[in-house]
């Protein structure tokens, strides 16, 4: 019998004994809600002698058929739960198949991948009032590994047009910024402050309770203290344990923080990413405020500054991304009538309007559409 036979025979018995109904196998997640970003974690369950060597699970859109992947992952040493990392919003499911093919024996719920703060009414103190926005960090928001001016915050702030307070202290624990925070965010009354800490407590074996509690206190205090929004960057990859990612997804949905989740994911161990192995590098950094930039301009309310110019007014303004607002003028009276002089969508960085004027009153607004 020749060798080629003999593996067709193996092949073909091995196939014959996975034969089993759909029920023996099962998918599940623990909720239906994640921010872009997120590791998503799935567990499966199979029969006894199962999973098989070449088994797999892939990320799907809910509408797409088995052909039409988004990743997949083999099961193979992963024992019986994974994660996926969703990079892009809408709906989704996992779907698990045998034998590297698409021999499909279970489907997930279906479950949704939202940009940060979708839903406005869920974050605490929006639309917040006037104020400076800060960083409110350790050494990653403080820069170490950056060349000056590739720190995330100042990569944030030229990105949306906004300025950034970098208040982050090199070393800092959620222990050491509860000292500070009263000198370096609450008594500047922000309008936004993101928080970026936690990797110093891993680095230093601090309880993840211990952290969550910090973390709690120092979201609660800005936002009853200063009425400021809350971005909570979370800090778990390459060296943060999977346990990292849960406090900051509960900490972020029990206080109503918007949550930019994972910021450090592919950077950490990453040497084209890294400049230690552990903080970023200037392209590190790019990558880091690539994923903090979305969350903070989702909760910057609309704005609208006016400037006189000789014959003209020079508008500034900023609106919500996805939505569009109407510009309107009333040239001698704040009560109108007013005239609409132009339909334009919200952006993601305050923008430059200029409007021709022959008198040296006028007043503006600008509504939602």
């Amino acid at each position: 019998m020749s060798k080629t036979l003999l593996v067709t025979i193996f092949v073909a018995s091995s196939l014959m004994s996975r034969v089993v109904v759909a029920q023996d196998y099962t998918l599940a997640i623990a909720t239906n809600r994640f921010t872009v970003g997120e590791s998503v974690y799935v567990a499966w369950s199979t029969p006894p002698w199962s999973p098989g060597f070449f088994d797999w699970v892939g990320l799907y859109h809910a509408s797409a058929n088995d052909f039409n992947w988004v990743s997949y992952k083999y099961t193979l040493f992963r024992f019986d739960d994974t994660y996926f990392t969703v990079e892009e919003a809408g709906e989704y499911n996992f779907r698990y198949f045998v034998d590297n093919v698409l021999d499909k024996r279970a489907t997930s719920s279906n479950f949704w991948v939202w940009p940060p703060a979708a839903d406005l009414s869920l974050v605490r103190n929006y639309p917040s009032p006037p104020g400076p926005i800060i960083a409110f960090g350790d050494s990653l928001t403080a820069g170490v590994g950056a060349s000056a001016g590739h720190d995330w915050p100042a990569i944030v702030s030229a990105t949306l047009g906004i300025d950034i307070q970098n208040a982050g202290v090199s070393g800092d624990t959620t222990a050491d910024a509860l000292l500070r925070m009263g000198r370096d965010v609450l008594v500047k009354r922000p309008s936004i402050v993101v928080v970026l800490l936690g990797g110093n407590d891993f680095l230093r074996s601090v309880p993840a309770e211990t952290t969550a509690a910090n973390l709690k206190t120092i979201v609660a205090r800005i936002q009853n203290g200063t009425g400021a929004v809350v971005v909570l960057a979370g800090v778990q990859s390459g060296y943060w344990g999977d346990s990292f990612a849960s406090v900051f997804r509960r900490l972020a949905d029990e206080t109503g923080a918007v949550y930019a989740p994972d910021v450090l994911r592919g950077i950490v161990n990453n040497p084209f990413l890294s400049d230690d192995l552990l903080h970023p590098n200037d392209a590190g950094y790019a990558v880091v405020a690539n994923r903090i930039a979305p969350a903070v301009a989702a909760v910057i309310p609309p704005r609208l500054a006016i400037k006189a110019a000789p014959d003209s007014f020079l508008l500034t303004w900023f609106g919500r991304v996805g939505e569009n607002y109407g510009l309107q003028f009333a040239g001698a009276f704040p009560d109108g009538p007013w005239i609409e002089l132009v339909l334009t969508a919200g952006t993601d960085k305050f923008v430059l309007i200029k409007v021709r004027s022959e008198g040296k009153q006028g007043f503006f607004r600008i509504m939602k559409r």
